[in-house]
């Protein structure tokens, strides 16, 4: 048995290495065809950033279409989105009536009331092309309407949409404006206007667009392009007409001169494609899931003896994953060169990883998978959150100006941000207590058997699974509160220097205090011997819906100097999350007697004594 207390936990993490060790393989085209992968890695300015072609297209195409890595080509082949974005920028060399982009079916639209103004039929996965939009089903279209246009309809919408305050505008204006937004992103690509692909020819200069270059050239009465702008369009014009072996050529006297001149960028550039590629962050979601559920079958099989090398196994990938999230933060503020807290997408990701940090500490403490699971749970959660809050574009999009201040970031933003993860570990702590008491007989298993049959040579403890949980809530909860003072602090420092006083009571001010406050609260509560184990736990559980609550809603008032996160359909999320905290709490208050792990043991029932000869021979002579 000893034996597999090893194998099984180097086989796990040996699949798991594989695993990411195939993803981080580059992707390449093959050869002899349009190496439109190494176009990818040209380097451009858009939003404010330097990013490779490559990001360009699956930002563009994340906005349209809802997914940013592939889409399906008019013959039914899933391609990157590179190709798609090609494809858009060449369309102003060919014929309107050979542009393959305005039959491909790439713009989401999923709303009803959208689709009956623009006379389409619901479909699944809810994406149409150019041309549907602006022709719609003509069965579909009524009498009255049939010399009214589509682009006509559509452009009456949006101006009564605009015309509208934001507070007055309902749901069907919303998308309407979001597809205003998709149709303008689609013709500004298509008409070259971005991103900006000339590089600088001179010290000062700035980059330029396509459509800019143009522009100067005729304003200076010149016949052509000069310079980069005329091999960016002989790549565009090779593509267009098909030409590999041109293309191919272009890209790669492209990719020398950016080598040459833009030397740095050129090298982000071309790693922000490797990353992009191995998607760092969704290969740790599914390893996340992977810990969770061997950590959970531990418990589940504790009876057999198994449960030792499945907790070993389910820490072992934690490390491997965690070194990968911890990686994939670096990346990003190498290609940021920003500290790793900038943006809500980046908060999230930032959160799971401190989380798990502290999961392992604890889990090297305790050795019994409950710090793991708990922590896997979390790195799934805030991780699936990071992917729905990136689903809007760049998610290392350039800061406002008074954000744009990279020691306040790498102080006070990540102090904070540590003390949201600290308090949603406590949380998470405190939901287990709560789900391990209520639904399962664990809450009071004997740690001293557990400890015995994991290491014989362990001394003796007199614990319990209640106890031990209660006590790793208790010292995250420190924990957070530290941080959290710290970082409110340090907030309002940085708002003494960037805005002249040191509180101004604003909405996110008050929910960092609040935070401060309730983590002070739990303590003070459990010193003064108001609350045990399991007020406590709920305590903690109640942190949860502070901090999300700080973390997300004060965005959702948009008002104050700190409302620059402001998510629509955050809302209902937040709203959901909330009462599904509350409803933790609600049956943690269920008397003990329901609690299955408070329930008393049953007892086997009490067997009649046996007859013996004696006993027998007696009842016969009496």
């Amino acid at each position: 048995m000893k034996a597999i207390h090893w194998l099984l936990p180097s086989a796990v993490v040996l699949l798991g290495a594989l695993m990411l060790l195939a993803a981080m393989r580059s992707k390449h085209d093959r050869a002899g065809e349009m190496q439109v992968r190494l176009f990818g890695r040209i380097p451009v300015v858009q939003a404010g950033r330097i990013k490779p072609m490559d990001t360009v297209a699956r930002t563009s195409l994340m906005i349209i279409s809802g997914r940013g890595e592939e889409y399906t080509d008019l013959d039914g082949q899933k391609q990157p989105a590179i190709r798609w974005l090609l494809d858009v920028m060449s369309s102003g060399e060919k014929q309107k009536d050979s542009d393959p982009t305005r039959q491909l079916k790439v713009f989401r639209i999923e709303n009803d009331q959208v689709l009956g103004l623009l006379h389409l039929t619901p479909r699944s996965g809810f994406r149409y092309s150019i041309d549907e939009i602006m022709s719609g089903n003509e069965e579909q279209r009524p009498k009255e309407e049939a010399e009214e246009s589509n682009f006509t309809r559509l452009t009456a919408r949006i101006k009564a949409a605009k015309e509208k305050k934001t507070s007055d505008r309902d749901l069907v204006d919303t998308k309407v404006l979001e597809l205003e937004a998709k149709l303008g992103l689609y013709y500004q690509l298509a008409e070259k206007q971005v991103p900006h692909v000339i590089p600088p020819d001179k010290p000062g200069a700035e980059w330029q667009t396509f459509a800019e270059a143009q522009e100067e050239a005729r304003a200076g009465g010149a016949t052509e392009l000069s310079g980069d702008a005329r091999l960016f369009d002989e790549i565009l014009k090779s593509y267009a007409a098909d030409k590999t072996s041109a293309f191919n050529s272009g890209v790669e006297k492209y990719l020398a001169i950016m080598q040459r001149t833009q030397a740095k960028p050129a090298s982000v550039a071309s790693f922000e494609v490797f990353f992009n590629n191995f998607a760092p962050f969704y290969r740790s979601v599914i390893l996340y899931a992977c810990i969770f559920f061997l950590a959970l079958l531990g418990w589940m099989v504790f009876p057999l003896g198994w449960s030792r090398p499945l907790w070993w196994s389910a820490f072992a990938l934690m490390v491997l994953v965690f070194a990968v999230h911890t990686f994939a933060i670096i990346a990003r503020i190498y290609i940021q060169g920003r500290p790793p807290v900038t943006n809500l997408y980046s908060s999230a990701i930032f959160i799971g990883w401190a989380v798990v940090l502290i999961g392992i500490v604890i889990e090297l403490l305790s050795r019994l998978g409950v710090a793991t699971a708990v922590a896997a749970m979390v790195g799934i959660i805030t991780l699936i959150v990071a992917h729905n809050l990136g689903n809007d574009g760049d998610t290392m999009e350039m800061l406002r100006a008074v954000l744009d201040t990279n020691f306040w970031l790498a102080t006070h933003v990540t102090a904070v941000t540590i003390g949201y993860a600290a308090t949603f570990m406590a949380g998470a702590l405190g939901v287990a207590y709560i789900l391990l008491g209520v639904f399962t007989p664990l809450l009071k298993q004997d740690l001293g058997d557990v400890y015995e049959s994991l290491d014989a040579s362990r001394p003796a403890v007199k614990m319990d699974v209640a106890k031990l949980l209660s006590t790793m809530t208790y010292g995250v909860v420190c924990f957070a509160m530290f941080f959290s003072f710290v970082g409110t602090v340090l907030g309002g420092i940085w708002a003494d220097q960037s805005w002249g006083r040191f509180w101004g009571w604003d909405p996110k001010e008050n929910g960092a205090v609040l935070i401060v406050i309730w983590n002070a609260l739990i303590l003070h509560a459990r010193w003064g011997g108001m609350v045990r184990q399991r007020g406590m736990a709920m305590l903690a559980v109640g942190g949860n819906i502070v901090t999300v609550w700080s973390w997300f809603g004060v965005n959702m008032l948009e008002v104050g100097l700190h409302s620059y996160g402001f998510i629509p359909s955050a809302f209902k999320w937040l709203v959901v999350f909330a009462v599904s905290q509350l409803a933790i709490i609600l049956i943690a208050a269920w008397p003990e007697k329901l609690w299955m792990s408070y329930k008393p043991k049953a007892e086997p029932p009490k067997r009649a004594p046996r007859r013996t000869e004696e006993s027998v021979e007696a009842i016969v002579v009496g």
